[in-house]
């Protein structure tokens, strides 16, 4: 799929400061996804606007209910925390991670 970062709403609205400090490296940069897949560097940008809009994302996303539990249950305290954890397992598990899916996932869960 094509690069829709730019042109998907809801992410144009969450992006903040993206290009700022973009010079700095990620663990497994020599492993480049394509363009339209997003790096979790990236994925840190995105504010979402409630405490459990991560967990209604990464259900959306196609997490499982007992992985989303657990990082609830790893990090009671800290939503920026568990949607890092909820994008860094849909990256993992996601061949097929885009812009695309991303975006219609946020439109569905109201971001």
């Amino acid at each position: 799929g094509e690069d829709t970062r730019d042109t998907c709403p809801p992410v144009k609205r969450m992006k903040l400061g993206e290009e700022e400090g973009s010079e700095t490296h990620t663990k497994g940069s020599a492993n480049k996804p394509s363009p339209s897949t997003p790096s979790i560097r990236e994925l840190g940008f995105l504010k979402l606007s409630g405490q459990y809009q991560w967990y209604k994302l990464g259900s959306q996303l196609g997490g499982e209910q007992h992985v989303l539990e657990q990082i609830e249950e790893n990090y009671p305290r800290d939503s920026e925390i568990r949607q890092y954890k909820m994008f860094g397992e849909w990256l993992r598990r996601d061949t097929e991670a885009s812009w695309d899916k991303l975006c219609g996932a946020l439109q569905i869960v109201g971001e």
